[in-house]
């Protein structure tokens, strides 16, 4: 069995992905997982959690290298925040999947907080003003027919 390629900066999608494999396969012993995970990942994420792989296994071993996994690659919330404050403008992507890339990064939780005070900051200034020009919320302004939420004053003709 082939698992997708590991990408540290979204592991536990990474790990869904892998899971998902696992149960199309009909896996479901820990040894076969563990070992399955174990060689799908590069060698300088091996280096980081070396001490756990190079000790004697336990007898959850996938569940135990899953969470040294996302413990060796987890950002702390401070992180993840100066992370999303370092995010480029808007530029050439849609203000949806702008937002996503910050909620993807953002602290658990924090979702509401994220969308309100960081995503408007984050436009450049010509989106800004075609937001403002449009009369359109910034939840409407950017995700159209399929905002969840609204913020008035709003233009948008389903109001």
């Amino acid at each position: 069995m082939k698992l997708p390629q590991f990408c540290s900066n979204n592991i536990r999608s990474w790990f869904g992905m892998a899971e998902g494999h696992f149960v199309l396969q009909g896996i479901n012993d820990e040894l076969v997982c563990y070992y399955n995970v174990l060689t799908a990942l590069p060698e300088s994420v091996v280096n980081c959690i070396a001490d756990f792989v190079e000790a004697h296994l336990p007898a959850d071993p996938y569940t135990q290298l899953r969470i040294h996994l996302l413990a060796a690659h987890q950002m702390s919330d401070y992180q993840k925040v100066e992370e999303i404050k370092r995010m480029p403008a808007l530029g050439a992507q849609k203000p949806s999947e702008f937002l996503n890339e910050m909620l993807r990064i953002c602290p658990r939780g924090q979702e509401a907080n994220i969308k309100q005070n960081f995503a408007t900051g984050k436009l450049s200034a010509a989106d800004k003003q075609a937001m403002e020009e449009s009369g359109l919320c910034f939840y409407h302004f950017a995700y159209a027919n399929e905002a969840q939420r609204c913020r008035k004053p709003c233009a948008w003709a389903g109001n």
